[in-house]
């Protein structure tokens, strides 16, 4: 009889977990949802800015390496 009792412990007691686990799961998910768009926005406005910073470093490094072959051929 005890080990009858045991598992049904057992078995109550692996249901409240899943329960809790799939409240957190909830919680987090409904966290998630209500920050997204302010996330997505902070991470679409940093990749601008990126690709601006990139285009400038690549735009002055080749600015650079064409002045540097015109004074080349002049002298």
């Amino acid at each position: 009889m005890s080990d009858d009792l045991n598992m049904a412990e057992k078995f109550k007691r692996g249901c409240i977990s899943v329960l809790v686990g799939a409240v957190a799961i909830y919680c987090a998910v409904g966290v998630i949802e209500s920050i997204w768009p302010t996330v997505a926005l902070i991470l679409g406005i940093a990749g601008v800015i990126a690709l601006l910073v990139g285009a400038v470093t690549l735009y002055r490094k080749n600015a650079f390496r064409v002045v540097d072959e015109i004074t080349s051929i002049q002298h």
